[in-house]
């Protein structure tokens, strides 16, 4: 596949100048669907067909070239539907926006009120949706708007469910207002006196063990919220361990911050964005997709970066251009990274598209060189955004398949 797609894209790499005697349409399929929820259907059938017939989930990933919010989301929403195992992983997307850090993040405001960053009643509906199972939003809505006064807490900042009289307890059901007592106890029970002694991590540890992840609350036996909670604590840790180092003037006798200062500190910047989920964690066999038995999707070359081998890999979005497209970045940018670039000589836009299809080039083989048993290749004619594709990868593939035909026809 790489040296034919090479040949009709022009380029001079040596492999591909000795194409192969095989039929490259033994190793992968090729299927395009008119719209972009029915790729997302097709690979979650496929990929339960491929389980039931005994392949382990582990040795199936799905890639694309980009994998959004809205991807991420269809895609495990339809696995687990069928009950099939599956997680992601994208490094770039911020601890921000995992829901497990969001989660817990506004529980931990709720349980320190003295620090002034109560939450907008917005996020404890979100947070108690996810906190607590089978609340749905509708219900976590009317709940937060009896139970959570932002302003008026004389006697706490969330109210017992146990004083809801009326139809609207039942509305929200008694297991809810069980498991809903259950959340504020605890985050009553384990605050301290004394918010200078708080350690967030820890206060991060506990709640994720001790409450969220057992039966009856959102995140339990999910191995990839318990991976994000994780990475969470590794960021506050070594934040802490260098905040609490640093001064807070210039002159003797030092001041140190105090354990609130850091904790505010962190929260308003990871509210920024400023920390990313790469953590070596994610990229570790024995609590990546070997151990967990689930399918994994993640972007094309995260994946070839992790350099692991899998029977089946599935290719999404077959005609988006950011297969071949390079994120446009100063420092991801072919002229600086050429070590061995003539710095008198300009970057014209025949070097952009050369560029464009050597790395088009290596992703291919790379991923390729990595599959044992079959690629299978989807594209949906109407992408994400609602405009017809027709990327560089497709048009090789179909060249390609043309140029087969013919050879066969003669």
């Amino acid at each position: 596949l790489g040296g034919g797609l090479i040949s009709i894209e022009g380029t001079t790499h040596e492999e591909a100048t000795h194409p192969t005697e095989t039929d490259p349409r033994q190793a992968f399929e090729f299927e395009s669907l008119r719209f972009y929820p029915d790729m997302i259907n097709f690979v979650v059938k496929r990929i339960a067909q491929q389980i039931a017939s005994g392949t382990p989930p582990s040795e199936i990933v799905v890639l694309a070239p980009f994998v959004s919010d809205a991807l991420r989301f269809s895609f495990l929403h339809r696995m687990q539907e069928l009950r099939l195992p599956a997680r992601s992983h994208r490094p770039s997307r911020p601890l921000r926006d995992e829901p497990a850090t969001k989660t817990v993040l506004t529980l931990a405001r709720i349980a320190f009120p003295e620090w002034g960053m109560l939450p907008e009643p917005f996020d404890v509906v979100l947070a108690l949706n996810q906190a607590i199972d089978g609340l749905d939003p509708v219900r976590a809505k009317l709940l937060t708007r009896i139970v959570y006064r932002q302003y008026e807490r004389a006697d706490g900042v969330m109210s017992a469910f146990a004083r809801i009289e009326g139809p609207l307890r039942e509305r929200i059901s008694y297991q809810v207002g069980l498991k809903f007592d259950q959340l504020r106890d605890w985050l009553q029970t384990n605050r301290t006196d004394s918010p200078e002694e708080v350690v967030l991590d820890h206060f991060f540890n506990r709640l994720f063990g001790e409450l969220l992840s057992q039966p009856g609350f959102g995140f339990a036996n999910q191995r990839e919220a318990g991976e994000v909670i994780a990475n969470l604590a590794d960021s506050i840790r070594k934040f802490r361990q260098v905040a609490v180092q640093v001064p807070l003037n210039e002159t003797e006798p030092y001041q140190f911050p105090l354990m609130t200062d850091i904790n505010r500190a962190y929260l308003r910047m990871i509210e920024q964005g400023v920390f990313a989920a790469q953590y070596i964690r994610s990229w570790d066999k024995t609590t990546a997709s070997i151990a967990e038995e689930s399918v994994l999707l993640a972007p094309a070359t995260t994946f070839l970066m992790s350099n692991r081998p899998v029977d089946y890999q599935i290719w999404l979005d077959a005609g988006s251009s950011g297969w071949w497209e390079r994120i446009s970045q100063p420092l991801t940018h072919p002229y600086v990274l050429a070590a061995d670039w003539d710095v008198s000589r300009p970057w014209t836009d025949a070097d952009e598209v050369h560029s464009q299809h050597d790395r088009l080039y290596r992703l291919i083989t790379g991923l390729a060189r990595r599959c044992r048993q079959r690629m299978i290749i989807v594209n949906a004619e109407i992408g994400e955004q609602g405009y017809e594709q027709r990327g560089r990868l497709l048009m090789a593939l179909q060249q390609m398949l043309r140029q087969l035909q013919r050879e066969a026809a003669a």
